[in-house]
């Protein structure tokens, strides 16, 4: 498999454009910041502050997380899960596996911050992408680096008044490096896969990675008869276990799923653009669960952001061919 795009294919634009159901995975991942913030504030007393422990507890929600959403696909379709497909499981894989490195930094990260500013840091994602993509030759439109650059300002505005740099954000921002890198990965690999038996290769290498984190971390604290009675008595309580599948069912399996399905569709310049909305959604979240108070800049933020959305769209290009996206089947 090389690393290069999918020729676009001619086709019917769909009823609903594969924009939208990206906006949807940003508004699910909006929401798992405060619910991942919830996971760390209910193991405080177990990790007491220790990094290696609150490691141990961020790789277990990982593990927890993705064992289930890849369970869940294979059984809801088995037969689509099984069929022998390299190209898919190799994608799969390789967009697995970047995302894993970067949601593990973005978890631990946010055991030392707040929501929001872990939603703006990861939006990083969204500058490294296209950057990425220009080392490979790849260019995109003046307008949709202005709106990106719009739209950063806007995340920088959203956090004023509460902006520090600690352990939490600079965990948070290497995240954002990796996840600049899923973005590219997929964009380059997925188009024109299945994108069933690619998100199961997904949820599956980040199942098996956090799995054998937790078993390492483990084996170097010598804790294991503890860690697995602090999981089961964090698993039975009924506001955790309702996080988890809140997790499970939005950010996971259908933020996952339709990352995997449309991103392909869009093109990674402009999902990056479409991904920073993702500070909005997250300090909406945030402040209705009362992790953060609104203020005038959340809201000129927010405004920003919308804004250079706005912006990069006026750059799109509106050609017959450019409304025709490369087949990627379900």
């Amino acid at each position: 498999m090389t690393l290069s795009s999918a020729q676009p294919v001619a086709r019917s634009r769909p009823a609903i454009a594969p924009e939208w159901f990206l906006v949807a995975v940003v508004l699910f991942w909006g929401l798992s910041f405060s619910l991942m913030k919830h996971w760390h504030m209910a193991a405080e007393e177990w990790s007491d502050g220790q990094v290696m422990l609150q490691a141990q507890s961020s790789l277990a929600l990982m593990a927890v997380r993705m064992s289930l959403a890849a369970l869940c696909m294979a059984c809801f379709r088995p037969v689509v899960s099984f069929t022998r497909d390299r190209a898919a499981w190799t994608a799969g894989t390789c967009v697995g596996l970047s995302m894993w490195v970067g949601l593990g930094l973005q978890l631990l990260g946010l055991a030392f911050t707040t929501p929001a500013m872990s939603s703006f840091f990861t939006s990083l994602a969204s500058f490294f992408a296209p950057v990425l993509l220009l080392a490979l030759g790849v260019r995109q439109s003046p307008w949709l680096w202005a709106g990106l650059g719009v739209a950063l300002v806007g995340g920088v505005v959203m956090v004023e008044g509460g902006w520090r740099f600690g352990s939490g954000e600079g965990l948070t921002a290497l995240a954002a490096v990796f996840f600049g890198l899923q973005v590219v990965v997929l964009d380059r690999m997925g188009g024109g896969l299945n994108s069933y038996r690619l998100s199961l290769a997904f949820m599956t290498v980040n199942a098996v990675a956090s799995v054998l984190g937790v078993a390492g971390l483990i084996a170097w604290e010598g804790n294991g008869p503890g860690f697995l009675t602090w999981l089961a008595a964090m698993l039975s309580q009924p506001a955790v276990l309702f996080d988890m599948l809140m997790l499970l069912a939005l950010p996971t399996l259908l933020g996952f799923g339709w990352m995997n399905r449309y991103q392909p569709l869009v093109g990674a310049g402009r999902a990056a653009l479409i991904y920073l909305l993702e500070p909005v959604f997250a300090t909406a979240f945030s402040l209705a669960y009362s992790h953060e108070t609104l203020g005038w800049h959340l809201l000129l933020g927010g405004i920003l952001v919308l804004g250079g959305n706005l912006v990069g769209e006026l750059g799109r290009d509106k050609s017959p061919l450019a409304e025709q996206p490369p087949l990627n089947p379900g």
